[in-house]
């Protein structure tokens, strides 16, 4: 399954880093993800901590060195294998399903657990501004804004305040990965503005809006047949 690969491709990893031991500090990204800055120069921004996530996601994921790697695998092996842990993140599925919230236990819960395992201080996060730029969460956070790409560098620009901000790197989640290919168009470029999907036109508002009622009366029923109401 997709959860189960995202989980795997950390074991995956660790053995490519075990079979070359020129691998040191490395930088893991998600597929979906298009970067705008020069990597190896913004590794130092990081080198005081063990790994960066994005929020609580690892689609951008610098990595110090091996140990640190091993360590969130002996983590993850450890989580399943104790009974008392492994009924914990049944329970938190089960109420993700009560809620009506398409999601599973994905490695993202995990990688926020071994944070807050190891210390959350060792953890640098890139969607907060760093040195004036930082990373971009999921490109659905965006729909009041544009994009302009300017020599190679990324900006994202408010549209009331016209602000700008440097982006490194903007994270093209699930069927926005249909933008990839648009965005490599303007960036090879040197031109134009980059607006994301925006969720505020009629058709789009009154489409969520059908979906969350569905969800809430499928929630009513699930309580009602548990309180046998």
């Amino acid at each position: 399954s997709y959860e189960l690969f995202c989980y795997e491709r950390w074991f995956l990893i660790n053995e490519l880093c075990k079979r070359d031991p020129r691998i040191t500090s490395f930088l893991c990204l998600d597929s979906d993800v298009m970067l705008f800055c020069d990597v190896t120069k913004e590794a130092q921004k990081f080198v005081l901590y063990d790994f960066t996530l994005t929020l609580y996601s690892g689609h951008i994921c610098y990595i110090k060195n091996h140990k640190v790697l091993e360590g969130l695998i002996d983590f993850m092996i450890e989580l399943y294998k104790n009974i008392i842990s492994v009924t914990i993140l049944k329970g938190e599925y089960h109420r993700n399903k009560l809620n009506g919230i398409n999601a599973g236990i994905s490695d993202m819960c995990l990688l926020i657990y071994y944070a807050n395992y190891i210390g959350i201080d060792k953890v640098a996060f890139l969607h907060k501004p760093i040195e004036s730029s930082l990373y971009d969460i999921n490109i659905h956070n965006h729909f009041a804004s544009i994009f302009k790409i300017e020599r190679g560098v990324l900006y994202k620009i408010d549209k009331k305040s016209k602000s700008k901000m440097r982006f490194n790197a903007l994270h093209l989640q699930g069927e926005n990965k249909k933008y990839i290919k648009q965005l490599y168009e303007i960036d090879e470029n040197n031109q134009s503005v980059f607006l994301p999907p925006s969720y505020s036109t009629p058709e789009i508002k009154n489409t969520l809006l059908f979906e969350i009622k569905t969800k809430f009366k499928k929630i009513q029923k699930r309580v009602k047949k548990i309180l046998h109401f």
